[in-house]
């Protein structure tokens, strides 16, 4: 749910120590044979690529990370550092009740924690809920890089607020939360897969599926690479809508929580043209009243 969360003046926290790649911290209990990749990290060269064979979130491992980080090193956790993970045994999407589902080794899964600090000045100002937009930007182009393929020409797509999909097919999903001093942007997307379950709510695909054999390094690196090119793009709202799903369409949007959701208030339904964002990343709908700029809710596809 992309939400207005945090003020720039909340974003401020102590600035981070550049510590060596090398330093370690203590693993939580959840974490399963971690080692510090020897990958460059393209957000952050003296932020570590930590990864995890297996633990129940990266999300939630990013979490006990810095928590652990300030007690045993005595200052901020430094922004970028990478918690990436090849299987989660509880992987979650933004709403409770929704799983990533992935066997060990399918999908590249990883958590980027960020300083607040560091992140208001990596988007000069625009506001930190465009995030989730922002990372679908940087992972979107990503995958066109990877692929070998232009964004004027292929069929990646931004759907709004937080998903990458191929050919109308769920590719990426993105979680984004902040705690105390720090944001956490979780990324998953699909590798290896050659099937998924008939359960999901949506028809998924991965890179395998697309034609293209998968090395999560490579991916990792570029998707930290172009998410950071994302997060000080000032032209970010252009990128975004020639990549947004719809865009141009009529939709209908049920606003506010999904189906799904224990929510027990009432839906809005917002029917109309999909015409693309506004500067606070709000989906703007052009309807027979007027254009509405939509701020919470779901796509009905």
């Amino acid at each position: 749910m992309l939400q207005r969360l945090w003020s720039l003046k909340q974003m401020q926290s102590p600035p981070p120590v550049s510590l060596p790649c090398s330093t370690t911290v203590t693993l939580s209990s959840a974490a399963v044979s971690s080692v510090i990749s020897k990958m460059p990290n393209p957000l952050n060269p003296h932020a570590p690529v930590q990864h995890i064979e297996e633990t129940d979130s990266t999300m939630l491992e990013a979490r006990r990370f810095v928590q652990t980080y300030e007690a045993e090193a005595g200052s901020s956790a430094i922004s970028g550092t990478v918690i990436q993970a090849a299987m989660q045994t509880a992987g979650r999407g933004r709403l409770p009740g929704r799983r990533w589902e992935s066997q060990p080794g399918d999908s590249l899964m990883f958590t980027i924690i960020f300083t607040k600090e560091d992140l208001s000045r990596r988007m000069a100002g625009r506001p930190v809920a465009i995030l989730p937009l922002l990372c679908g930007l940087g992972t979107a182009a990503a995958v066109e890089e990877y692929l070998g393929i232009d964004a004027d020409d292929c069929d990646i797509r931004v759907k709004w607020p937080n998903d990458i999909l191929a050919g109308g097919r769920k590719l990426c999903g993105i979680l984004c939360e902040a705690s105390g001093d720090y944001i956490y942007a979780g990324i998953g997307i699909n590798m290896k897969q050659t099937a998924f379950s008939e359960g999901l709510r949506r028809p998924a695909c991965s890179l395998q599926m697309l034609g293209r054999s998968a090395n999560t390094e490579t991916l990792l690196e570029l998707a930290l690479k172009h998410i950071g090119e994302a997060l000080e793009n000032p032209e970010w709202r252009h990128n975004v809508e020639k990549r947004l799903y719809k865009i141009g369409e009529s939709v209908v949007m049920r606003s506010g929580l999904p189906e799904d959701s224990d929510s027990s208030l009432e839906p809005v339904y917002v029917a109309g043209r999909l015409t693309g964002l506004d500067k606070s990343g709000a989906l703007l709908i052009n309807t027979t009243d007027g254009t509405v700029p939509v701020i919470s809710g779901e796509l009905q596809v």
